[in-house]
C-alpha cells in the first residue's frame, strides 16, 4: 500500500531520476520500499486527467488478476494514483506510479540495433491478443463521435494555426476522414498511442518486453495502433501486418486506413504542443511531419 508521506520524504530528498519527458509527463525512477518504481508527474493542468483514466484502463486490462495480455508486461504492479497536491510543486498535477518493467525504453537510437524478426513477432502477439478482448458494440457509436470530437478540435486548431491560408489539403483530409469514420465499423481495444518510446526491450535489444502509457486506450481502429509505428519505416510495418493475418484480411485496404491515421497522430500531436503552449521549439518538427504527408 502507498505511503505518501514516505513517498514525499523520498522526492523532498531528491532521491530520484529523471528519465524522460514528455508532454503530458516527466518519467521519474525512484526506489521505494526495496523496489525501482515509475512516477509520471504531470507536467500540464490536465496531467490528472490523463493519469486517472489511464489507472482506470490499466484495472480493466489487469481483469481482478486474469489479465487480457499475457504476452508482455504492462504497468499493473503497485499502481498508484496520485491527486494533485496544490501544496507540494512535485505533485501540483498529480501523478501516476508503478513498479518498474526491467528494460530500456525503444529510442530511435536503437532502431538499427534492434532484432527486427523477434520484436515484430512480439508486437503482432501483443497486437492480435489486445484486439481479441470482447467490446461492448452498444459503446461503438459513443467512441466514434469522440473520436470525430478530438479531431474536429484538432484539425480546427491547425487550421487557425495557419490563420485559415492555404489549408485546402487540411480541408480535403478533414472530409476524407470524417467520411470515413462515419462509415466503419470494425472497431476493437486499441492502445491509441502505440509509438516506439511506449516500448520497453531488454538491454541486449533482442525482446520486446513491455507496453506501457495505456492514456488512450479505448475503443478504436486498430489501424490508427500501426500508423504509429510510423517512425520505424513501413518496411517495418509491412512486416508485422504479414504476421498478423489472423486479423487483416485486405492488406492494401488496411495500408491505405494506416495512412489516414499517420495523418490523424500528426495533426493530434501538433494541435497537442500549440494549444497547450510548451515546448513550443518541438511545434518545427511536426510541421515538417504535416509537410511530409501532404497536408501542408
Amino acid at each position: 500500500m502507498l505511503m505518501e508521506d514516505e513517498l514525499l520524504n523520498i522526492i523532498k530528498l531528491k532521491k530520484y531520476k529523471l528519465i524522460g519527458t514528455g508532454y503530458v509527463s516527466n518519467a521519474y525512477e525512484i526506489v521505494y520500499k526495496g523496489s525501482k518504481y515509475i512516477i509520471l508527474q504531470g507536467q500540464i493542468q490536465d496531467s490528472f486527467k490523463y493519469y486517472e483514466f489511464s489507472y482506470n484502463n490499466l484495472k480493466f486490462l489487469y481483469n481482478n488478476g486474469n489479465p487480457y495480455i499475457n504476452s508482455l508486461k504492462f504497468p499493473n504492479e503497485d499502481l498508484n494514483l496520485i491527486k494533485p497536491k496544490s501544496n507540494d510543486i512535485f505533485f501540483k498535477n498529480g501523478a501516476l506510479m508503478y513498479k518498474l518493467i526491467e528494460g530500456i525504453v525503444l529510442s530511435e537510437k536503437y532502431f538499427n540495433k534492434i532484432n527486427i524478426e523477434n520484436i515484430s513477432d512480439s508486437i503482432a502477439k501483443f497486437l492480435i491478443e489486445l484486439y481479441k478482448i470482447p467490446i461492448n458494440k452498444n459503446n461503438i457509436e459513443q467512441y466514434r463521435q469522440s473520436q470525430i470530437k478530438i479531431f474536429s478540435r484538432n484539425i480546427n486548431n491547425v487550421k487557425n494555426y495557419f490563420n485559415n491560408k492555404n489549408i485546402e489539403k487540411l480541408i480535403n483530409y478533414e472530409n476524407e476522414y470524417l467520411e470515413y469514420i462515419n462509415k466503419f465499423e470494425d472497431f476493437h481495444y486499441t492502445h491509441g498511442d502505440f509509438w516506439n518510446e511506449n516500448l520497453i526491450i531488454s538491454e541486449d535489444l533482442n525482446n520486446l518486453i513491455g507496453v506501457i502509457d495505456f492514456d488512450n486506450f479505448g475503443i478504436n481502429d486498430i489501424a490508427r495502433d500501426y500508423a504509429a509505428l510510423f517512425t520505424f519505416g513501413y518496411d517495418f510495418i509491412n512486416k508485422i501486418i504479414d504476421k498478423s493475418k489472423e486479423i487483416i484480411n485486405d492488406k492494401e485496404y488496411f495500408i491505405n486506413r494506416i495512412k489516414i491515421y499517420q495523418k490523424f497522430i500528426i495533426i493530434g500531436c501538433f494541435a497537442f504542443i500549440n494549444m497547450n503552449n510548451n515546448k513550443k521549439e518541438r511545434l518545427k518538427i511536426h510541421l515538417k511531419q504535416l509537410k511530409s504527408v501532404d497536408l501542408i
